[in-house]
C-alpha cells in the first residue's frame, strides 16, 4: 500500500492499516458501485431529504455521548476503559430518550423548519439512527483499542452492504426506503460490534458506572472531551453540514440533493483513505505518547504522501466534474458537478488535514482546535447568507462556501504542523533531560 511503506515498526501500522483500509474500501465502494442506479431511481429532493435526515442524526449522535468514547483509547488499563465504554452508552441511551420527548412536542417544528412535506414523520426515527450511530462509534473505538481490525472492518462492510440492499429493492417506497434502510444496517452493525466485544475482546460490564463517586471520577477526569472536544467536534459537524442546513432552507429540497450529491461523490474516495488512517493513526499517536516519542515525523509522512496521491484525483475532478456526472448520474446531475468544481479547493485540503486531527486530542489542544471550528462556522454561514441575500444564487453560495473552507485549511494545517513540532521539541528535551540524569547517576 502506497500510504504504509514507511511504517515498518513492531506496531504492526502498515499491516492494522491494510486491515481497516480493506474493511474501508469495500464499504465505500458499494454505494459508489450502485450511485449510477441510485440516481436514476430517487429524485434530487429524495436524496435531499436523506442526506438531511442523516447530517442530523449524525450532530445528535456526536451530542448525546458527549466525546467521552475517545476517551476509550487512553487508559493503561482495560478496566478503566471499560468503564468508560458503559458511560459512554448510558449517556447515549439517555440522549436519545431526551431527543425523542423534544420530538413529540417539537417535531413538527423542525420539519417546517427545513421545508419537509413529504414522510415528515421520520423525524420520529432520529433518535433510534443517533442510538445506534452512537453505540456503533463506542464499540469500534473499544475494538480499536483491543486491535480487532478483522471485526472493524466486517461491521463497517456489513452496515453499508444492508444499507444499499434495501435502497435497491424498496426504491418504490421513496425517502423512507433511503432513510429505512440507513437504520436497519446501521442498527445490526452496532449489535454485531457489540457481540464481538463481548464474545472475542474481553468486554464485559462494568460494575464500576453503579458507583457514584467513580462516575464522578471519570466525568472529571476525561472532561476536556466535553468541554473542548465536544463543541469543537459540534461546530466542526455544523459547519460542515451548514449547507445541508440552509441550502433546503433558502433553496428548496432539490437544490440540497445536488448539493449533498456532489459532496458525497468527492467524500467517498476520501473516506477510503482518511477514515481509515485517522483509526490507525490515533491508535498509533496514543502509542508513541506514552512511548514519549516524537509524532512529527508519523504527522508529516502522511501529510506527503496524501499530497501525492491526492492531487491527480482531485485535478481530474475540478476540471471534468459537470461532464462526469452527466455521463454516469444522468443529465439531471450536471448542477452537481459545478457544485463539485466548486468544493474541490477545499475538500483536498481537508483530505489532508482529516487523517491529522486526533492529534489535537492526544497532545490536549482542544481549546486551540475549538477556537478555529468558532471562527469557520461564522464565515461558512456568513458566506451562504450572503449568497442567497445578496445574489440569490445557490452557485455563488455554495462558492463562497468552498472558499472559505480552502483559507480555512491552509491555516489548520499550519496549526497542526505546529503542535506537532512544539510536541517533537519537548521529547527531545525530555529525553536529554533523562540522559544528563543517568550520567549523574540518578
Amino acid at each position: 500500500m502506497w500510504l504504509v511503506n514507511d511504517f515498518k515498526s513492531k506496531s504492526g501500522f502498515k499491516k492494522n492499516f491494510i486491515t481497516v483500509f480493506t474493511g474501508t474500501t469495500i464499504s465505500q465502494v458499494l454505494p459508489v458501485l450502485i450511485s449510477p442506479v441510485l440516481t436514476r431511481l430517487y429524485s434530487p429532493q429524495e436524496i435531499g431529504i436523506f442526506t438531511l435526515y442523516n447530517s442530523i442524526a449524525l450532530i445528535l449522535a456526536t451530542l448525546i455521548t458527549g466525546r467521552y468514547e475517545y476517551a476509550i483509547l487512553l487508559p493503561k488499563e482495560d478496566v478503566e476503559a471499560r468503564e468508560v465504554v458503559m458511560l459512554s452508552v448510558i449517556n447515549a441511551i439517555i440522549g436519545a430518550l431526551f431527543i425523542f420527548v423534544l420530538l413529540l412536542f417539537f417535531g413538527d417544528d423542525l420539519s417546517r423548519l427545513f421545508n419537509i412535506e413529504v414522510n415528515h414523520e421520520l423525524i420520529y426515527s432520529l433518535p433510534l439512527l443517533s442510538l445506534s450511530l452512537s453505540c456503533f462509534q463506542v464499540f469500534n473505538l473499544w475494538l480499536n483499542r483491543k486491535g480487532d481490525y478483522p471485526s472493524m472492518s466486517i461491521g463497517k462492510v456489513g452496515q453499508m452492504a444492508i444499507m444499499c440492499l434495501g435502497q435497491l429493492l424498496f426504491s418504490a417506497l421513496g425517502s423512507i426506503a433511503l432513510i429505512g434502510s440507513k437504520i436497519l444496517g446501521q442498527v445490526l452493525s452496532a449489535i454485531f460490534y457489540i457481540k464481538k466485544s463481548i464474545t472475542s475482546n474481553g468486554f464485559t460490564y462494568s460494575k464500576g458506572v453503579e458507583n457514584k463517586r467513580r462516575v464522578k471520577e471519570l466525568l472529571i477526569k476525561y472532561k476536556d472531551w466535553p468541554l473542548y472536544s465536544l463543541p469543537s467536534a459540534l461546530l466542526n459537524q455544523f459547519s460542515g453540514n451548514l449547507p445541508v442546513f440552509l441550502l433546503g432552507s433558502y433553496f428548496n429540497l432539490h437544490v440540497l440533493g445536488l448539493y449533498s450529491w456532489s459532496y458525497r461523490i468527492v467524500q467517498t474516495p476520501m473516506n477510503l483513505v482518511t477514515s481509515s488512517t485517522q483509526q490507525v493513526f490515533l491508535q498509533e499517536a496514543n502509542r508513541l505518547k506514552h512511548e514519549n516519542k516524537s509524532l512529527l515525523p508519523l504527522v508529516l509522512k502522511i501529510y506527503k504522501k496524501l499530497f501525492v496521491v491526492g492531487l491527480p484525483c482531485f485535478g481530474i475532478l475540478g476540471i471534468f466534474a459537470p461532464s462526469i456526472f452527466g455521463i454516469v448520474f444522468g443529465a439531471k446531475w450536471e448542477d452537481a458537478g459545478v457544485y463539485t468544481q466548486l468544493l474541490i479547493p477545499g475538500l483536498f485540503l481537508g483530505f489532508m488535514n482529516a487523517p491529522i486531527i486526533p492529534i489535537t486530542g492526544v497532545l490536549n489542544k482542544q481549546k486551540e482546535r475549538l477556537r478555529y471550528e468558532s471562527v469557520l462556522i461564522g464565515f461558512r454561514f456568513l458566506a451562504l447568507f450572503l449568497g442567497y441575500y445578496i445574489w440569490k444564487s445557490p452557485i455563488i453560495s455554495v462558492a463562497l462556501f468552498g472558499l472559505v473552507s480552502f483559507i480555512y485549511h491552509i491555516f489548520f494545517s499550519i496549526f497542526l504542523y505546529k503542535i506537532a513540532k512544539e510536541d517533537s521539541k519537548v521529547v527531545e528535551t525530555s529525553i536529554k533531560r533523562n540522559l544528563t540524569l543517568a550520567k549523574e547517576g540518578y
